[in-house]
């Protein structure tokens, strides 16, 4: 059986908190049987979904790894982008995407930073793809009797 395929859509918009993310996620992905390919989005997380929708029509990937920071300002900006971003991944879900969140959202750049060392979202978004795809893969290799 060929290995999965995971695309890591990665938003370097806060750059050295950023890569930092980035390599967490990619320290833990050793401990998986996946290939995967980075995307680096030079914007931030808004734009996220516009390149995940497009590999999915043109180059799809059995999953994808949104990973980005979002940092609570003092305007209603970030609202605007976190309903825009959930909007998009419950249709994506809806479209049967195999997709795991893996946005740090904080009110500080001090949380900010505390949840991206400890790489429990990162890990959580791994979980949730890992999950998709054997269970995708469970269902789609079940026989239909009739």
């Amino acid at each position: 059986m060929q290995k999965p395929n995971i695309l890591i859509v990665w938003s370097n918009y806060y750059k050295d908190l950023a890569e930092r993310q980035l390599e967490i996620c990619l320290n833990k992905l050793k401990q998986y049987d996946y290939n995967y390919q980075v995307e680096t989005v030079e914007a931030g997380t808004y734009e996220i979904p516009t390149v995940i929708q497009h590999y999915h029509r043109v180059n799809p990937f059995d999953g994808y790894l949104p990973l980005s920071l979002l940092l609570k300002g003092s305007t209603d900006h970030y609202e605007f982008i976190w309903e825009h971003v959930k909007e998009c991944f419950i249709q994506f879900a809806l479209d049967g995407l195999t997709l795991g969140n893996g946005i740090i959202s904080a009110p500080s750049m001090d949380i900010l930073c505390e949840r991206v060392e400890n790489g429990e979202r990162v890990q959580e978004a791994i979980n949730a793809v890992d999950y998709l795809i054997r269970f995708k893969n469970r269902k789609n290799n079940k026989v239909a009797y009739a």
